[in-house]
C-alpha cells in the first residue's frame, strides 16, 4: 500500500502511461448500478512543511489513514507518508466525494495524532 517516495513516483508514471496506451485494458471498478474509473493522486503537507513526521507518527498516520479509506470503501493503490508531507494514490467509488473523503483522512489523523502524544 504504502511504499518510498522514489517508488512512489515511479508507480504514478507508469499508472499515468498505462492509462493512456490500455484504455481497453482498463480495470474499471464496478458499483451495483456503475461501472467507474475513477483515480487521484492526492498530496497534503504539513503546516510550514515542518518535518513533524517522525517514524513513529509515520506508521501511525498510515494506519489512520488505512483505516478512513475501508470505512468509506476506498482503494489505496499507493501511497507515501514522508516528513513532511503525504501522498497517496486512491480509487474514491462515485458515491464519496474526494473533499469528504481528503477532510476525513486529515481530520481524523491529526486528531488523532495530537491526542496520542
Amino acid at each position: 500500500m504504502f511504499q518510498t517516495e522514489k517508488d512512489f513516483s515511479q508507480n504514478i508514471a507508469v499508472c499515468e502511461q498505462n492509462a493512456h496506451h490500455n484504455i481497453m485494458n482498463t480495470k474499471y471498478s464496478k458499483g451495483s448500478h456503475t461501472v467507474y474509473y475513477h483515480r487521484y493522486h492526492i498530496v497534503w503537507i504539513t503546516k510550514y512543511r515542518y518535518k513533524v513526521l517522525t517514524q513513529e507518527i509515520k506508521t501511525r498516520v498510515r494506519d489512520i489513514i488505512g483505516q478512513v479509506a475501508e470505512d468509506m470503501r476506498v482503494h489505496i493503490e499507493n501511497g507515501v507518508v514522508s516528513s513532511d508531507h503525504v501522498h497517496i494514490f486512491v480509487s474514491i467509488p462515485p458515491h464519496v466525494t474526494v473533499s469528504d473523503f481528503v477532510q476525513k483522512a486529515k481530520g481524523r489523523s491529526s486528531r488523532k495524532i495530537q491526542v496520542e502524544c
